[in-house]
């Protein structure tokens, strides 16, 4: 399984940048202009490379569920609960996180997520993030 190589956000422009335009923007379309689908594509990809790498198998993430994966923080970062267990727990469950994503699935995820393959890191690149 073949890795894509990681490429930051790039701000989607226009020749004139007229705030008309984006009158009728959802907050998921200011988010968009730097989050493309090819980066939920990588994240994936990653996210299962490094689970062959580390289990012997893949988890079969997909950028949709990637999606949902990062919105779940973002979501439980405006609520005041103490424990990211508690989201799906039944007393204090909450149905926008619960249902997006199991909690046994959200944890693997989390725990596997890899946004860059450290094997496509060149030891320059490496070298210069101290690592």
């Amino acid at each position: 399984m073949e890795c894509k190589k990681f490429i930051g956000p790039q701000v989607r422009t226009s020749s004139v940048d007229d705030a008309d335009s984006r009158i009728n923007w959802t907050k998921v379309d200011y988010f968009e202009q730097y989050f493309h689908d090819d980066f939920y594509d990588a994240v994936s990809e990653n996210t299962n490379v490094r689970s062959v790498k580390e289990t012997g198998k893949s988890l079969k993430c997909t950028a949709s569920e990637i999606k949902r994966f990062f919105g779940i923080p973002l979501l439980s970062g405006c609520l005041n609960i103490p424990q990211i267990r508690m989201y799906w727990a039944s007393v204090t469950r909450v149905p926008r996180i619960a249902d997006a994503m199991g909690r046994d699935r959200y944890l693997k995820l989390r725990n596997n997520l890899k946004i860059v393959d450290d094997d496509s890191v060149s030891e320059e690149a490496k070298k210069a993030d101290g690592q």
